[in-house]
């Protein structure tokens, strides 16, 4: 999974309310790792950006490095020999 992707779904769920657990809901036949032939669990995420009456701070607001400091760590990675840097 990217890390975009995996930054984006952790900082998009409030557990609270953002995740749904079902128990015993009918499942593939053959998934022998379920506790119950025919039966397991299925885990919902809502990791959707959050609008208006969802929340009452800002939301989702993109961090960026400013340009100095992405030169510098640029600089230190490769005098410190850990390839090309990212």
């Amino acid at each position: 999974m990217s890390l975009s992707i995996t930054h984006n779904v952790g900082k998009s769920i409030l557990p609270h309310r953002n995740l749904l657990i079902l128990n015993d809901t009918p499942i593939d036949y053959l998934d022998f790792v379920s506790p119950k032939p025919g039966l397991g669990g299925k885990l919902g995420l809502d990791a959707t950006r959050k609008l208006g009456p969802e929340t009452e701070r800002e939301w989702g607001r993109v961090l960026e490095m400013p340009a100095e400091v992405v030169g510098k760590v640029d600089q230190l990675w490769t005098e410190l020999g850990l390839g090309e840097a990212p």
